[in-house]
């Protein structure tokens, strides 16, 4: 732990286990997964069926998802290769001070940096940012103090696995919506299936925008049982 996690931890532990009220909003209620990313989805969403400029927002959109997508294999890969980094949860970190209503939620195995949350929630706040710097902004202020703090505050994360999630997130977006910006034939693909064949483009990305807001729960969870099954 550097000295900037240990300072953040610190303060956060100040208003820790201090007000059960105060904890079980931060804890449990930020921590709902409609809470947490459904909205930012949502707003993604609403800027897709906006009139004003729609096929440039739907190829940025689109270009941006595939960013998404490139952003949570860096990050899963990074988890696997990386020594792994237990959470402040299971650390035994001295700084930590354990909130009311905390919990491991079943996370013992898995190294916390860099933190899921951050890359997905920061990715998709860039998506909204390109096309609307308003919109981008709250989406980043979302991202921050109502997806990743939270997760600080209750000891599933360190700071500097939120630094270096949104850092994913953000560059993975802007590197495939400037990709695709060159060779636009390959967004245009993309968005003709929505033309073409609308009943399975929307059933997709309503399957997708689920999977996005569980952070891929069900194929994380899958790829590890079918794992633990070859390793055996």
């Amino acid at each position: 732990m550097n000295a900037v996690d240990a300072q953040v931890m610190r303060v956060l532990g100040q208003y820790a286990h201090r007000s059960e009220t105060a904890d079980r909003f931060i804890i449990g209620f930020l921590g709902l997964g409609s809470i947490k990313l459904l909205p930012i989805v949502a707003l993604v969403w609403a800027l897709w069926f906006r009139k004003h400029e729609r096929e440039l927002n739907r190829s940025d959109i689109a270009s941006g998802l595939i960013g998404v997508i490139a952003a949570f294999v860096i990050s899963r890969f990074l988890q696997d290769i990386l020594p792994e980094r237990p959470r402040p949860f299971f650390s035994g970190a001295h700084d930590f001070v354990l909130p009311f209503y905390a919990d491991d939620r079943g996370m013992e195995k898995w190294s916390s940096f860099p933190s899921d949350h951050a890359v997905i929630s920061f990715a998709l706040a860039t998506i909204i940012f390109l096309i609307s710097r308003p919109l981008g902004l709250v989406s980043y202020f979302w991202s921050f103090f109502v997806v990743c703090l939270p997760r600080v505050y209750g000891g599933l994360h360190y700071a500097s696995d939120i630094l270096a999630g949104a850092l994913i997130g953000i560059s993975a977006v802007v590197v495939s919506v400037k990709a695709f910006s060159k060779w636009p034939w390959l967004a245009q693909r993309l968005l003709a299936m929505e033309m073409k064949y609308p009943s399975a483009f929307y059933g997709s990305a309503f399957f997708f925008s689920y999977q996005i807001v569980t952070l891929f729960d069900d194929f994380r969870k899958s790829a590890q049982a079918v794992g633990t099954l070859f390793l055996w």
